[in-house]
């Protein structure tokens, strides 16, 4: 279950800094990258993709976003979106998600319910930490589970590898950029500007076979922050077929 966890929290994240682009020089695309989604995404409250706090290792635009402006893109390099990236989460920042989903195996289905708080406690060059808090709502109401997760610059740049795109994922998957456009959404938390992105993932090997697809809304300012995420997969583990349908939203968002 955590490999899966952490190949969930990699793959958001890698689809929201798809949603990223690069004003240098006037442009609004590139080949900027950044988690959750969630890189390897470190999340200790099991609620994958919704953790604005640790990116892993974004640094990869899959190039499917051809800018709109006439300026040239700059590289971008792994000081720079570590830069962009403390910037995007200055303390107090804080986000709380709903997640409901349900599993269907041997025709039979299970649905459950949690809620994710993520908040920045601590913002600066040499690393940003993060509080979350994790707490299953239905069918059972489990115990608050709370973590501190510092993220250090240091393991950002050990890890980082601009420009080698879905290769920061796990080997047996691969992910396809099906669509993406700016567009408005209105969740329990407000209505904002969010970038939307489609995406499909195959997942084969290590007894683990299937399709995902995933919609994620990213907040146009704050694009570590997703307002919505609505992910489906039909997955075959050791012969058993699994649908898993998981609908994500932000309910709480609270600025600096």
């Amino acid at each position: 279950m955590k490999t899966l966890l952490g190949a969930a929290c990699s793959l958001a994240l890698l689809l929201t800094v798809a949603a990223c682009g690069d004003d240098s020089g006037g442009g609004s695309g590139g080949d900027k990258k950044q988690n959750n989604g969630e890189g390897d995404a470190t999340n200790p409250g099991g609620d994958p993709g919704t953790n604005p706090g640790t990116p892993g290792t974004p640094g990869t635009d899959p190039g499917t976003n051809p800018g709109t402006g006439p300026g040239t893109t700059q590289p971008v390099t792994c000081e720079k979106l570590w830069k962009d990236y403390v910037a995007a989460n200055p303390v107090g920042l804080s986000t709380t998600h709903e997640a409901t989903s349900t599993i269907v195996t041997g025709g039979v289905s299970n649905v459950s319910k949690s809620t994710s708080t993520f908040t920045v406690l601590q913002s600066k060059d040499e690393l940003v930490e993060t509080k979350s808090e994790y707490q299953m709502t239905s069918p059972i109401t489990s115990e608050p589970s709370v973590n501190s997760d510092p993220y250090t610059k240091v393991e950002f740049l050990a890890g980082c590898k601009p420009g080698e795109g879905d290769r920061q994922l796990p080997e047996n998957m691969k992910v396809e950029i099906l669509e993406q456009r700016d567009e408005s959404i209105t969740v329990p938390a407000g209505t904002f500007s969010a970038h939307y992105v489609k995406s499909k993932v195959t997942t084969t090997g290590g007894g683990q076979d299937g399709v995902s697809n995933m919609q994620m809304w990213t907040l146009k300012d704050r694009p570590y922050v997703q307002a919505k995420t609505i992910s489906t997969s039909s997955m075959s583990i050791g012969g058993t077929v699994m649908d898993t349908t998981t609908d994500t939203v932000l309910v709480k968002l609270v600025l600096p």
